[in-house]
């Protein structure tokens, strides 16, 4: 198991090839989109994720409690 708190797409790029290069049997990617913020980050990210890991996991929370999350 290992733990990582990408910021970018590069960031995480960079995690998930990583883990396959060490021969990662299954990679299980959690990630998570807090509130509005980095909202243009999250296509990428998740197209991304979609393309090296196994599953992938998103979860959303807004402890800002701000609207518009599902946007």
């Amino acid at each position: 198991m290992v733990i990582d708190y990408a910021h970018t797409a590069e960031a995480l790029i960079s995690f998930l090839q990583t883990a396959r290069e060490n021969r990662a049997r299954q990679i299980f990617y959690i990630f998570s989109f807090r509130g509005n913020q980095n909202r243009k980050k999250r296509r990428k990210m998740v197209l991304i994720s979609g393309e090296i890991d196994d599953v992938s996991i998103l979860t959303l929370d807004d402890l800002n409690k701000k609207k518009g999350l599902s946007s």
